[in-house]
């Protein structure tokens, strides 16, 4: 008996002492479990991208230049076998979403979108390109003008805008392109010169693309007409140097403006 009673006095003394230092420290603090939120998982676009060119060959040996953006090329094979999009339209596509998603990221501190952005940009473009006409149109005419912007962006004397006028002045339509600029830096410049006319297009480096159909690769990125143009159609390059580019793949008739 003495041994139980002994057993309850130091049950209840440690009963006791307990009860006295937890009201002491006060009410015990529940610990609060944050759970990292989900990392966003995507939907599967990035079958639709061809894996990025590193900066060092993000250029073109034609023009001695470097791209002043990430062109994003599109799989056109992937996106042709998934959506029955022709070639126009796929390059409208990669045009589009590279254009907004420069224009987010031109006045911001980002260099790059995040996924959940990048998946947005994309499927939206993608809905708009497949639901309406194209953005992008070259008229039929018999003969149209090329331009070559990394040969005259640099240089804005009279006597440059008179020769490029000429050009423009001699058919029914010109494209202005570039190989290594972005369409609105492109925009900006015909805007300065006062090209900004409903007879100019522009093809920037956007247009390029490592597709000559939607299922023949080729080695590297080049401008493609025959999707917007005749084939009766003949083009006049009209050139300083009178050297072709490597990245054109039409025909061109070369004609000089010194």
């Amino acid at each position: 008996m003495k041994f139980i009673d002994y057993f309850r006095q130091t049950i209840s003394f440690v009963f006791t002492f307990c009860f006295a230092v937890s009201c002491a420290q006060g009410p015990i603090e529940q610990q609060i479990v944050h759970e990292a939120p989900a990392a966003y998982q995507g939907n599967g676009i990035e079958q639709f991208f061809l894996p990025e060119i590193p900066q060092w060959v993000n250029g073109s040996r034609s023009g001695a230049c470097f791209r002043n953006f990430n062109v994003k090329f599109l799989n056109f094979e992937k996106l042709e076998s998934t959506y029955n999009l022709g070639l126009q339209k796929l390059i409208e596509l990669q045009w589009q979403y590279n254009l907004k998603t420069y224009k987010r990221l031109e006045y911001s501190p980002l260099t790059s979108l995040s996924l959940r952005e990048e998946n947005a940009f994309f499927l939206n473009t993608l809905e708009q390109v497949r639901g309406r006409g194209s953005d992008f149109r070259i008229p039929k005419v018999k003969q149209l003008s090329l331009l070559w912007f990394e040969e005259w962006h640099q240089d804005q004397q009279v006597e440059v805008k008179k020769k490029l006028l000429y050009a423009l002045n001699n058919n029914e339509f010109t494209i202005i392109f570039s190989l290594c600029h972005d369409y609105l830096t492109v925009r900006k410049w015909t805007a300065l010169m006062g090209f900004d006319s409903a007879d100019i297009e522009v093809m920037s480096a956007e247009f390029l693309t490592p597709y000559l159909t939607t299922n023949k690769l080729l080695p590297g990125p080049v401008l493609n007409l025959s999707p917007y143009i005749s084939s009766r159609t003949e083009i006049l390059f009209w050139s300083r140097s009178q050297l072709l580019p490597s990245e054109i793949v039409n025909d061109v008739v070369l004609k000089s403006l010194d």
